[in-house]
């Protein structure tokens, strides 16, 4: 995307992000933002948004990601992670 938003570019984030919110600008669509900066930037101009575990949470309550899957998922993005037996079992 060659054409950053001008309110976006005022935040100075980085590339991918503000490509980001540009684009959840143009489309009407939901950024995911986990840089706290970027969040704030969608905030203020009123865009939608929702984080990594969000998304990966919505994919899970949506049937497309497997409970087993999500667990294999957010141990490799946040390292070692513990899960209760209770939650580990979640379906």
């Amino acid at each position: 995307m060659k054409n950053i938003n001008p309110l976006v570019a005022n935040w100075n984030l980085g590339q991918g992000e503000s490509e980001v919110i540009t684009l959840a600008i143009e489309e009407g669509s939901t950024a995911v933002l986990d840089d706290l900066q970027a969040r704030k930037c969608a905030t203020v101009l009123n865009v939608k948004l929702m984080g990594t575990l969000g998304l990966l949470l919505l994919s899970k309550r949506k049937g497309v990601v497997k409970m087993k899957r999500l667990m294999d998922i957010l141990v490799s993005f946040f390292g070692l992670l513990f899960l209760s037996p209770v939650l580990a079992v979640w379906n």
